[in-house]
């Protein structure tokens, strides 16, 4: 039963930011009924896999989901789907998958970035916007700890422009699906262990 639960996570996670990444592509939105629904999955797969246990499992995994993109959602370096589709991936997961998923994701967005500025040429920007971001989250980090408001003046001036969206759009969903099938492949090979697939 428990591997027949963990086939139907996967199936599920595939599924979802295969639909996710090529709905980003086409349309520069993921849809609320996409991640929605695959969220209400992914918590009714957790309870019949380890009720009433499950469902905490997938509680928590959407929360950490959630949370992990919200910094760079608020700095504009994201979008509200993009912080969607994580928690919904936590509702089918846990939260270790997400934490993996988020680092495999990074690194394949990185990747996805770098080729596309190379290709439309505008890495020095990319450069200066990235810069940017590392400060706004160091000066994020400060004002949280400090709550100063000479703090708060400068989130403005740190946050990231996104002014040129048409041209800078970079589907992060597809790095998000990349970063997925990654960790499934690594966990289900057993070069990593203990993410529960």
């Amino acid at each position: 039963m428990e591997e027949y639960i963990t086939y139907m996570q996967i199936i599920a996670l595939i599924i979802l930011v295969a639909l996710a990444a090529l709905a980003d592509i086409r349309t520069r939105k993921i849809p609320n009924k996409l991640t929605v629904s695959f969220a209400a999955l992914g918590l009714v797969v957790n309870a019949v896999g380890d009720f009433p246990q499950g469902i905490l499992t997938g509680l928590i995994g959407l929360a950490v989901g959630f949370l992990v993109f919200i910094i760079p959602y608020i700095t504009g370096f994201m979008g509200a789907g993009d912080v969607k589709l994580m928690a919904a991936i936590g509702a089918i997961s846990n939260w270790r998958v997400v934490i993996a998923i988020t680092f495999a994701a990074a690194i394949n967005g990185a990747i996805l970035v770098f080729v596309a500025r190379i290709a439309r040429g505008g890495l020095m920007r990319t450069f200066k916007r990235t810069g940017r971001l590392l400060v706004f989250g160091f000066l994020s980090m400060i004002m949280i700890a400090s709550s100063s408001l000479l703090l708060s003046s400068k989130r403005e001036q740190y946050r990231v422009d996104t002014s040129d969206k048409k041209r800078d759009y970079i589907p992060y969903a597809l790095a998000i699906a990349l970063g997925t099938v990654t960790i499934v492949v690594l966990s289900r090979t057993g070069f990593i262990t203990g993410l529960f697939f």
